[in-house]
C-alpha cells in the first residue's frame, strides 16, 4: 500500500521562523560590526608644531618634508636633532570625534623601539606609567592592561607624553628619517578591536656625527632616506 507523506503547516511555520531568526541575527552582526567599525574612525592621533619638547632646546627644531605616498606634499614637520644625551618628550592628542565611547588597547610609535635604528626609543608614557613592551623590536608598543583608565569617550581628547632616549642609531652626518602616519593606535568599541590606519602626521630625525653607531645594520633594522 503506498500512501504520501504530507508535511503538516506547523513544521513549515517553525522552518519560516527559524530562518527569520537566523536572518535577523546576521543583519545584527553585520550592523554591529559597521556601528563598532565606524565608532573606531571617528578616533584621531593628532601631532602639531610643539610635539617635542627636551632638556636642550638645541634639539628641537623642524624639518621640510616630503609627506606622503606618491605625490605627496612638502610640509614643514616637527624634528630632533640626534645626539648623545637627548632625552626628550614627544606630546600628543587622542581625539574622539565619535558619539560613541572606545578602549584604548596598545599604542604603537613606529621606529623608536629598541631597534628602531633612528638613535631615539620610547621608553615610558608618562601620562600613564606604562613601560614599552620590551621585545626588541623596530616600533615603540605599548599595551594598556585592562583595569587601566583607558576609555576615551565620545567628544573626548587626551594628551599623552611619551618620554624619548638617545640610542645608537643609524641615521649619517646631515642625513634625516622622516616618519609618517603616526603614532598609530589600536581601540575597541562596541567589545570589537581594530586598528586606527591613520596616524596623527609627520616628525623626523636629523643626522649629526653622533648619530650613525659604528655597528648600525640597517638590512635587519629597516631603511632610512
Amino acid at each position: 500500500m503506498s500512501g504520501s507523506h504530507r508535511r503538516s503547516p506547523l513544521a513549515f511555520t517553525l522552518r519560516a521562523e527559524a530562518a527569520m531568526v537566523v536572518a535577523v541575527v546576521a543583519a545584527g552582526c553585520v550592523g554591529w560590526n559597521a556601528w563598532a567599525a565606524t565608532a573606531r574612525h571617528k578616533v584621531q592621533v593628532l601631532i602639531d608644531a610643539e610635539a617635542f619638547s627636551c632638556e636642550s632646546s638645541g634639539d628641537v627644531t623642524s624639518k621640510e618634508a616630503l609627506v606622503g605616498s606618491g605625490n605627496g606634499a612638502t610640509l614643514n614637520v616637527p624634528a630632533l636633532v640626534l645626539s648623545p644625551g637627548l632625552a626628550c618628550r614627544f606630546e600628543f592628542v587622542l581625539r574622539n570625534t565619535g558619539g560613541r565611547k572606545v578602549v584604548l588597547n596598545e599604542l604603537i610609535i613606529p621606529f623608536m623601539g629598541s631597534n628602531g635604528g633612528t638613535g631615539l626609543q620610547a621608553m615610558m608614557l608618562d601620562s600613564f606609567m606604562l613601560n614599552r613592551v620590551d621585545d626588541g623590536g623596530l616600533d615603540a608598543r605599548f599595551v594598556f592592561p585592562r583595569g587601566y583608565p583607558t576609555v576615551l569617550e565620545g567628544g573626548e581628547d587626551l594628551r599623552i607624553s611619551a618620554l624619548l632616549a638617545w640610542q645608537d642609531g643609524c641615521i649619517e652626518e646631515g642625513g634625516s628619517m622622516t616618519v609618517d602616519d603616526a603614532p598609530r593606535l589600536k581601540v575597541s568599541a562596541l567589545g570589537l578591536p581594530g586598528e586606527i590606519l591613520h596616524g596623527g602626521g609627520s616628525y623626523a630625525m636629523i643626522g649629526t656625527v653622533f648619530s650613525m653607531a659604528a655597528n648600525c645594520g640597517w638590512e635587519q633594522r629597516g631603511q632610512g632616506e
